[in-house]
């Protein structure tokens, strides 16, 4: 037999129960920065494979290409040795 009462104390332990366990927020953002930074890393360093028929289409020379990814790399590193200095810094 169901009463009121049944009904309602079968809706306060199912209020009652504990939420399904979620992600860590923390995971998210940790799995979206790998991918960033596997995807930069992989356009970086993808010049190899495409060298040839860059130099072909762009009548360039490949001592040319090399200074421009030379280059890149060099400002890169720049860039992450200024990093240092920022207006956070002590």
């Amino acid at each position: 037999m169901i009463t009121r009462w049944s009904i309602v104390a079968f809706v306060m332990v199912s209020t009652l129960a504990p939420a399904k366990p979620r992600i860590f927020y923390g995971w998210w953002v940790a799995l979206a920065f790998s991918l960033i930074v596997f995807l930069s890393t992989g356009i970086r360093f993808a010049v190899g494979p495409f060298l040839k028929p860059i130099v072909s289409d762009l009548g360039l020379d490949r001592g040319f290409l090399f200074d421009l990814t030379g280059g890149y790399g060099a400002a890169f590193g720049v860039a992450c040795a200024l990093s240092w200095w920022g207006p956070d810094s002590p």
